[in-house]
């Protein structure tokens, strides 16, 4: 597509030290974020999963992006703790960070696309997408997938998942793809 991707591990994950935590992960994005501003001012945010959290946090509270691409994004920490049948447990008791897409995605002030399984049996589609694409602004563009799981879109889709992200970062920033 002719874009640079910088990617990196979480506090305590992947093979980076240290332990998780909410404020590590959400400290770790802006480091992640001040080094890529360094090389570059058209930078699209991909979250995949918890990194969703990260990428629209970012968009929302620190800097907008040109792009913000969530795929397999959990709606909030309450909303999974619901799915796992805490209902009763307040999900800042699980997560010390405050992970609620639904609050931030109305805030940001870019292209939003979305992507997402139909059959995501952890981040369940149909109580997670909906409150997030419907507090999202346009211009606004997304992919749910037919038979596809929290883990396995870009394979359902094959070829289709680079053409489908391309496509959106060329229709909505342009001068990144030469």
């Amino acid at each position: 597509a002719g874009c640079n991707v910088f990617i990196y591990d979480y506090e305590g994950y992947g093979k980076s030290e240290g332990s998780p935590s909410g404020q590590a992960l959400y400290d770790d994005g802006e480091a992640a974020l001040n080094f890529v501003k360094s090389r570059t001012d058209s930078i699209v945010y991909y979250g995949w999963s918890l990194g969703s959290y990260v990428a629209t946090r970012l968009a929302s509270d620190v800097e907008h992006p040109r792009a913000l691409i969530l795929e397999s994004a959990p709606a909030s920490i309450n909303a999974l703790l619901r799915d796992a049948g805490l209902v009763d447990l307040p999900g800042d008791y699980v997560a010390q960070a405050d992970f609620d897409n639904v609050k931030r995605i109305a805030m940001i002030d870019c292209p939003l696309f979305m992507i997402h399984g139909r059959d995501d049996d952890f981040v369940v589609f149909d109580r997670h997408v909906s409150y997030i694409w419907n507090a999202a602004e346009e211009p606004k563009e997304c992919q749910w997938v037919d038979a596809a799981v929290h883990d396995n879109v870009p394979e359902i889709l094959g070829d289709e998942y680079g053409r489908l992200i391309a496509g959106f970062i060329y229709r909505h920033v342009r001068e990144m793809i030469p």
